[in-house]
């Protein structure tokens, strides 16, 4: 009895020792699985991270960092008009200096601000009280012109405050000599006080 009770006692520890290292066996197989996916994981994502940064690098994406800035204010221009109110005007250039380029600075249009400023010069009244916009068309006078040679007048064009259009003296046609007037020429809506400014009516 004693005997077969420790028989059975033999094989059932024999049996759970079987069982413990199947399931170590199973565990062990599990972890080196997850190891595996989880290599793989990380080795997808580095070749997926490497080939974003190639791609970004032949879209110039991922070049040295670039630094805009505005360089020194030119000197004022000479005044538009010796008298009457003409205007000046002075620029200013944006560069762009990339550690890239060995520090060479060029031309760039990322700065933020006004590049040309104006200002009011010579507006004492002229000596002889003419209309400033028709001495711009009798400039024309005597120049040819589709062939042909004209007297000009200026006239009102309502929609184009700051351009010059003329009429051609004893014809009805008018013509458009230049796409603008020169700065200071007061403009067309009916101000005294409103002058042109490159093309544009300024107050």
């Amino acid at each position: 009895m004693w005997r077969d009770l420790d028989q059975a006692m033999r094989t059932s520890n024999r049996s759970s020792c079987a069982s413990c290292i199947l399931l170590f066996k199973i565990q062990t197989m599990t972890f080196r699985i997850f190891i595996i996916i989880l290599v793989s994981v990380a080795v997808t994502s580095s070749e997926s991270l490497i080939s974003e940064t190639r791609l970004r690098e032949r879209r110039g994406l991922s070049r040295p960092p670039v630094t805009s800035y505005w360089g020194d204010w030119d000197s004022w221009s000479a005044c538009s008009r010796t008298c009457g109110g003409g205007v000046s005007k002075q620029t200013r250039v944006c560069l762009q200096m990339s550690s890239g380029d060995g520090g060479e600075l060029r031309q760039s249009s990322h700065c933020v601000g006004l590049y040309k400023q104006y200002k009011l010069c010579n507006t004492q009244p002229c000596k002889y009280d003419t209309d400033f916009r028709q001495e711009q068309c009798e400039n024309f006078n005597g120049v040819p012109f589709m062939g042909n040679f004209y007297q000009w007048r200026q006239i009102e064009k309502e929609s184009n405050y700051c351009e010059l259009n003329c009429q051609a003296i004893g014809s009805r046609f008018f013509a458009k000599l230049a796409d603008k007037v020169i700065d200071g020429t007061s403009c067309w809506n009916s101000s005294t006080t409103d002058v042109c400014v490159d093309g544009l009516c300024k107050g």
